[in-house]
């Protein structure tokens, strides 16, 4: 089973949209290796320029095992860092065109298991 407690608040401040989030989970799968606790946490912040929406986004999380790991002799832990930042352009009203550029990086106590990535997104919303 999972248990998740989320919290968010949404407010605007100096005419800004800010969104703040955060997240702890708790996991108890069958096997006891697989069980995991993780905290998560986000900020956003959305600013109008007239036509476009300009968008800020920083994201956290910190997952950790619940059991030691033998080979490590230590907790499994890994640390995700995330920013983000988006423009939205609503060409119709039913049509939203997007594009997201995303750093994200984790770093973990296991060995070689530390990255980094930059993605670039692309996107049509379609409200229909």
């Amino acid at each position: 089973y999972s248990t998740s407690l989320l919290f968010g608040y949404v407010t605007p401040v100096f005419g800004l949209k800010t969104t703040i989030e955060g997240t702890y989970e708790d996991t108890d799968l069958n096997g006891q290796y697989e069980d995991t606790k993780a905290l998560k946490s986000k900020i956003k912040v959305d600013y109008p320029i007239p036509p476009v929406s300009l968008g800020l986004q920083y994201d956290f999380s910190q997952t950790e095992d619940k059991v030691v790991d033998l080979t490590l002799g230590e907790k499994t832990k890994d640390r995700v860092g995330a920013w983000s930042l988006s423009l939205n352009y609503p060409a119709l009203p039913w049509c939203i065109f997007g594009l997201t550029q995303k750093n994200e990086r984790l770093s973990s106590n296991i060995f070689g298991n530390t990255y980094t990535v930059n993605t670039t997104q692309l996107q049509a919303i379609l409200i229909y």
